[in-house]
């Protein structure tokens, strides 16, 4: 596809909260289809709650393929994210190489901390105040903690969810600055994506692991 022939990408220092944005701009196409790719994986589960309709069985399979295929996705979009802020081109290769290496195995990791957060939100609605209001403090300092979970897998390619969430509480309480600065620039991303038109499906995903990668990138350095 001749669109996705840019080259010559930029890989000067520059803040990890402004730099996501000088990424995407050096590999603009190709990162609006690493986005879009991922999130063609919820069209089935968003169709199968939109149109309640279906068959039973049609709505179970659908939602089925993506709870199977959300995880290996991002663990390839956290990984192709990391290639694009080191300076690398990235190409379907790169892609297909990092599910068919990583993707079942960050896969095995991410799934079951996704199923932590599913549980606490569950728990988060529990009549008992007590038990809510644990849950919903745990879910509090489990979100924050999701900052780094991508950027673990695709960095030191971490395959076990309870050295995945040790890691991770560990870089919180190292920096609490940097990860309070960036758990902010990513709720901003996360409102405007979820009101503009299309942002979550181009763009939004992409400069969430960019800020996360960049983060934790200008941490290591130091």
């Amino acid at each position: 596809m001749p669109f996705l022939d840019d080259t010559g990408v930029d890989t000067g220092e520059r803040s990890p909260l402004w730099s996501p944005f000088t990424i995407i701009a050096d590999q603009l196409e190709r990162l609006v289809v690493l986005n879009i790719v991922w999130a063609i994986q919820w069209l089935p589960a968003l169709a199968a709650f939109g149109w309640p309709e279906l068959p039973l069985v049609v709505r179970v399979v659908l939602i089925g393929y993506t709870l199977i295929a959300y995880a290996p996705a991002t663990v390839v979009l956290y990984g192709m994210v990391r290639l694009a802020a080191q300076g690398e081109p990235l190409t379907v290769f790169l892609a297909t190489d990092l599910l068919k290496t990583r993707g079942l195995d960050g896969a095995k990791a991410l799934m079951p901390l996704v199923g932590l957060i599913g549980l606490l939100i569950l728990g988060s609605g529990v009549p008992v105040t007590v038990i809510s209001a644990v849950c919903q403090l745990a879910l509090l300092f489990v979100l924050v903690f999701s900052n780094y979970w991508g950027v673990l897998i695709a960095a030191r390619d971490l395959r076990n969810p309870v050295m995945l969430l040790v890691e991770s509480a560990r870089l919180v309480w190292h920096y609490p600055a940097q990860t309070l600065l960036v758990t902010g620039a990513v709720l901003i991303a996360v409102v405007l994506g979820t009101i503009s038109v299309g942002g979550w499906v181009l763009i939004v995903p992409v400069v969430i692991a960019l800020l996360q990668t960049q983060m934790f990138r200008s941490l290591m350095e130091k």
